[in-house]
């Protein structure tokens, strides 16, 4: 899909008229990862929340390349979109910030996730000494 705010500002069209014209969902504008999940939340339609998980998976994406601990990695995982690039690129940030034993099995039993669990095995038994 053509950047349609791009449009608008050329043309100083509104975006929502190309949007009507067009059939199209409209852009989700969130500016953070909790309005994006809003906007996820509340979409009426599959496009719509198609264009939402997008934004949700991109800022969460940020997020992961920001966080610098593991409580912090841990987080995003949480609130990352489920079945996305950013959740599984949470679980490997997290694994990586995670120190020791102890901080792997501080969050090891908060998870059902499969990829999370095994990544928790596998840095447990890199972490192990013997």
């Amino acid at each position: 899909m053509k950047n349609l705010e791009a449009l608008s500002k050329l043309t100083d069209i509104p975006v929502e008229d190309f949007t009507k014209a067009l059939n199209c969902p409209k852009p989700c504008l969130a500016a953070t990862v909790r309005e994006a999940t809003m906007a996820y939340n509340s979409a009426s339609c599959g496009e719509s929340q198609y264009v939402a998980f997008q934004r949700w998976n991109e800022l969460s994406l940020r997020e992961v390349e920001a966080a610098t601990t593991s409580e912090g990695a841990w987080r995003v995982y949480c609130d990352s979109p489920e079945n996305s690039e950013a959740e599984r690129a949470a679980i490997a940030k997290w694994a990586s910030l995670c120190a020791a034993i102890d901080e792997v099995l501080k969050f090891y039993g908060d998870t059902g996730h499969y990829l999370a669990i095994h990544t928790a095995l596998r840095r447990i038994y890199e972490l192990f000494p013997g």
